[in-house]
C-alpha cells in the first residue's frame, strides 16, 4: 500500500492503515510500523483498562497512558 492507500499487491490492509501512515509520514526517523494484538493488551482493552506507559518508547512520546488510537496518533505526531 502507498501513502494514498491505493493497494499495491494482494491481502486486505489493517483498518489502522491510516494511523500507521501517519506515524511514518510524522517521524522520519521510523522505518517501519509493527502492528500486533497481544493476548495480553487485548485482554486489558477488551475490559476497559487503561496500559500504563512502562516503556521508554510511550513515554519518549510524552503519553500518559496508551489509551486509544486517536491519542496515539497525536502523540506521535508530537501534536
Amino acid at each position: 500500500m502507498d501513502f494514498s492507500g491505493e493497494i499495491l499487491s494482494a491481502g486486505k490492509p489493517s483498518s489502522d492503515w491510516r494511523f500507521h501512515r501517519d506515524i511514518l509520514a510524522a517521524r522520519s526517523e521510523i522505518g517501519a510500523v509493527i502492528h500486533t494484538h497481544s493476548r495480553y493488551a487485548t485482554t486489558l482493552a477488551c475490559v476497559n483498562l487503561e496500559i500504563p506507559p512502562f516503556h521508554y518508547i510511550v513515554e519518549e512520546m510524552a503519553a500518559d497512558e496508551v489509551t486509544g488510537l486517536r491519542e496515539i496518533q497525536r502523540a506521535a505526531k508530537g501534536v
